[in-house]
């Protein structure tokens, strides 16, 4: 049962990995990192934890407390977001340095 468990587990955390859309941000990102792109990521982070925010002030207002699921979810991807703004930025300079220049 544990083995059934643990691969269960393994095979949901292996999908998420190639299906989730914040994931799927984070290898494009990684792919091709751009000014733009940390720009963007930066602001959809933001965005994510004003909506977690906003939303638990709802679930206080009487809103059923499953939805405090979406928050952490929203929380999480946010802080992921934001995360990974300076970060391809990071990768954006490092790209930029190894890139040869033609004359």
């Amino acid at each position: 049962m544990i083995h059934l468990t643990f691969a269960l587990t393994a095979r949901v955390y292996y999908w998420l990995q190639d299906h989730a859309p914040t994931n799927r941000w984070v290898n494009r990102l990684r792919a091709n990192p751009t000014l733009k792109g940390s720009a963007a990521s930066l602001a959809l982070g933001l965005a994510c934890l004003i909506a977690a925010a906003t939303l638990s002030a709802i679930i206080r207002d009487g809103l059923p407390a499953w939805w405090n699921l979406v928050v952490v979810w929203l929380a999480l991807d946010g802080i992921k977001l934001v995360l990974l703004a300076p970060t391809s930025l990071l990768w954006a300079m490092r790209a930029g340095i190894r890139r040869p220049t033609i004359a």
